[in-house]
């Protein structure tokens, strides 16, 4: 996507009319609109909500996916820490047999 294509897009997305984005953009309205015309196409949607609403959608997969991420991390932390302790107990086990030989 051209820089001017996702200005655009990013504008649509923010709530700003066509006139507006060209104003800021210092563009024609002619112009916003064709490269919406292109933006719609290339999303396979057929304006400015659907755009929106397939926009919300691919956010809140990253932000599942961001979660999913997150969830992996504590799992491993926590079988990390579980690791840890079974060595410990291994250790312990270990020496309790060697306390024991010495015994008998």
């Amino acid at each position: 996507m051209h820089n001017n294509e996702l200005e655009i897009r990013n504008l649509i997305l923010s709530g700003f009319k066509i006139a507006d984005i060209a104003q800021k953009l210092n563009i024609k309205p002619g112009t916003v609109k064709f490269h919406l015309t292109k933006i719609y196409k290339r999303e396979k949607v057929s304006g400015r909500s659907e755009l929106m609403a397939v926009n919300t959608k691919q956010v809140q997969e990253k932000l599942n996916e961001q979660d999913w991420v997150t969830t992996l991390k504590t799992d491993v932390d926590i079988l990390k820490k579980q690791n840890r302790d079974l060595s410990a107990a291994i250790d312990n086990l270990k020496n309790s047999i060697v306390a024991l030989k010495a015994i008998l």
